[in-house]
């Protein structure tokens, strides 16, 4: 399952970040990597950006990226 697939207040655990290097890297410096529980808490009308709960920060991410980011649903 992908990022941008999951509704609105589920959680899921981040799987894999397939995103370009440096993508990858801007995003792993706020907290979003591999291994990182995070909240589904918005995503905007026309489906982008999404925006995730991660830990104490609240991080907007654009759909193509989101497209990029496996998850799995905690339980």
């Amino acid at each position: 399952m992908r990022l941008s697939e999951i509704k609105t207040g589920k959680t899921v655990k981040i799987v894999t970040v397939g995103c370009d290097d440096g993508v990858k890297e801007k995003l792993q410096n706020v907290g979003v990597a591999a291994g990182v529980t995070v909240k589904a808490e918005r995503v905007a009308p026309l489906g982008t950006p999404i925006e995730i709960k991660c830990g104490n920060s609240r991080i907007a991410i654009n759909k193509a990226q989101a497209d990029k980011i496996a998850v799995e649903y905690v339980d």
